[in-house]
């Protein structure tokens, strides 16, 4: 359960904190150790992070969407394992690597974060396995998520970590490439 959550305080720092997705990346072992300091830290950043958004866009107009890093193929994934594969965290950090191959693939994202983000991520893992799953059935699942706006999937897709942008009219091909490759 702890290593799922800290999979959430990773996406805190894609989404709007390189100071805490450098903490993040240079301090694993702190980190699964537990070390009060660092996990002092890690909470007080992502409450922060979170206040700040939910108190900017209070009516859920647009940037509170930014929380959904990871969580649109997170949640196909959830759904298409029944909810009893996988812990919520570990499906966004599944989903935090499509994410970013997607952006990376859509030359939204540079090479250096795109790695460094799939990095970070594999520091905390392992996830599940994610036999047996194909990417085109979490595509199909996606388009029943309960962020799809008027027919289209929003993804959240980082530019840079720190910075994520919402995109929506993405290529089904696209995200079920994206979804392979996260799957590596």
């Amino acid at each position: 359960e702890y290593r799922a959550g800290v999979y959430e305080v990773v996406k805190c720092g894609v989404i709007r904190s390189p100071e805490l997705f450098g903490l993040m990346s240079r301090e694993p072992e702190a980190v699964l150790r537990q070390h009060a300091p660092v996990v002092d830290a890690m909470i007080a950043e992502s409450v922060r992070i979170k206040a700040e958004v939910v108190s900017a866009d209070e009516r859920e107009g647009g940037l509170r969407r930014i929380l959904n890093f990871g969580h649109t193929f997170g949640h196909a994934l959830e759904a298409e394992t029944g909810y009893a594969r996988f812990l919520h965290g570990e499906a966004v950090a599944y989903g935090m690597k499509a994410a970013t191959h997607l952006a990376r693939a859509m030359g939204i994202l540079g090479a250096d974060d795109a790695r460094e983000i799939l990095r970070t991520v594999e520091l905390y893992g392992p996830i599940p396995s994610l036999e047996g799953i194909p990417p085109e059935r979490l595509a199909a699942r996606m388009l029943s998520d309960k962020k799809t706006l008027g027919g289209k999937v929003h993804f959240v897709l980082p530019e840079r970590i720190g910075r994520v942008r919402v995109v929506s009219g993405v290529e089904d091909a696209a995200v079920v490439a994206a979804a392979g490759a996260a799957f590596a």
